[in-house]
């Protein structure tokens, strides 16, 4: 044999071991399996058949059910769920994939947040999704964010591996988060007046005498005083618009409290009556704030809705529908918002400021006396008199 056909016959064994290298039959560490990979396999065919969502974290462990054709949360008595939330979690959910495997040390699971949920103090979350027949159609742990953008940190619970997963999905641990919240509203512009009664007497009321006036009229504001803005009885106004809650009850099984209870009649020009009938609940029952504390009492309400005999009859039509849709239901108002419909006459006046000196008085308020003037000023004093005349002067004497 030649030395140019050895020359030969090793070129082309050097160029057969690089073909197989390159087709991967080095010794090299294969590429990781899994990758670009749905984090719930098959939901995105699947996702119409999802009957139930149940989210189990250290903050609570609740399910979102379909009914018919609506979602409920069940642990707040089965009320109607949120069901842009609901479309947002599984769309959140279908879209999440695999972008690169991390951990699967259960030691090191707490370092992104992929822990058993039922670990003391985990910040996971298991969500379950399951089909009309309780048939299992996937579930996952979601951990911490991620260190890259629009990802965070997830497993499978039948798998060690955990993951690092693309996908946006912000999931809301709280069962509270889940009831439809703006369910029903009253806009401002439909309401005539306001009238509210407090259990001590005190009665505040405000009205527009028609539908196209703009201004909100305070009614019998007392003597000296004069409303602090004029948007004050805008705030009754609007109390309803929407009903302001942030967690509901079944009203078969909860009772009003008897604590400070306050009624607030609202009439619109059309005919609708509604009458919200509030109380604050007793310290023991209230529940405490997040991260410990004072447990802070909630105003709980009920809202009743008929119509008048001179409604509507879009009114009455809409007064049936309402009632049925309130009247289950014991509703913990928003603190911040339910001032509207509890306000007292001293949340919305102040006094009449004297006039200064060279101004015209302040017209007092519709149904009130003009304010006394204070003591010291000058509409106070007597007017002065005249002083005297000086006496003529008298002639010097004569020497």
């Amino acid at each position: 044999m030649s030395s140019r056909t050895v020359v030969a016959l090793v070129l082309v064994a050097l160029l057969g071991g690089a073909a197989a290298w390159l087709a991967g039959g080095s010794r090299a560490t294969p590429a990781a399996t899994g990758l670009d990979t749905p984090l719930i396999p098959g939901l995105s065919e699947r996702v119409n058949d999802v009957g139930s969502i149940s989210i189990l974290s250290k903050d609570e462990h609740f399910t979102v059910h379909k009914d018919g054709g609506s979602w409920k949360v069940v642990e707040h008595g089965s009320y109607p769920a949120n069901f842009e939330l609901v479309k947002k979690t599984l769309m959140g959910l279908v879209a999440m994939k695999t972008v690169e495997p991390k951990t699967g040390n259960p030691d090191l699971y707490t370092k992104i947040g992929v822990e058993d949920p039922e670990q003391p103090g985990a910040d996971s979350a298991l969500v379950t999704l399951l089909d009309a027949n309780g048939q299992s159609l996937g579930a996952a742990i979601l951990g911490h964010n991620g260190t890259l953008p629009s990802t965070l940190y997830a497993r499978r619970p039948s798998e060690a591996q955990s993951w690092l997963v693309h996908g946006d999905l912000f999931l809301e641990k709280r069962s509270s988060q889940w009831i439809d919240k703006e369910a029903w509203k009253l806009p401002a512009e439909r309401v005539k007046s306001v009238l509210t009664e407090h259990a001590d007497g005190e009665t505040l009321r405000s009205a527009r005498d028609a539908e196209t006036d703009a201004t909100v009229t305070l009614r019998d504001v007392p003597e000296g005083m004069q409303p602090k803005s004029t948007s004050v009885g805008r705030m009754q106004q609007s109390a309803l618009d929407p009903l302001p809650f942030e967690d509901v009850a079944p009203a078969a099984s909860f009772t009003l409290p008897a604590n400070d209870r306050c009624v607030t009649t609202i009439d619109t020009f059309d005919g609708l009556h509604v009458v919200v009938t509030s109380a604050v609940e007793d310290v023991a029952s209230a529940p405490v704030p997040e991260g410990g504390g004072t447990p802070k009492p909630r105003i709980w309400a009920t809202v009743q809705v008929s119509a008048n005999a001179d409604a509507s009859d879009a009114a009455k039509a809409e007064a049936e529908k309402s009632a049925a849709q309130l009247s289950p239901w014991v509703y913990a108002l928003q603190e911040w918002r339910a001032g509207g419909l509890r306000r007292r006459m001293s949340d919305m006046v102040q006094p009449i400021p004297p006039p200064k000196i060279g101004q015209t008085p302040a017209a007092p308020a519709e149904g009130a006396a003009p304010a006394a003037p204070e003591a010291g000023s000058p509409g106070d004093q007597p007017p002065a008199e005249p002083p005297a005349e000086p006496p003529p002067p008298t002639e010097p004497p004569k020497g």
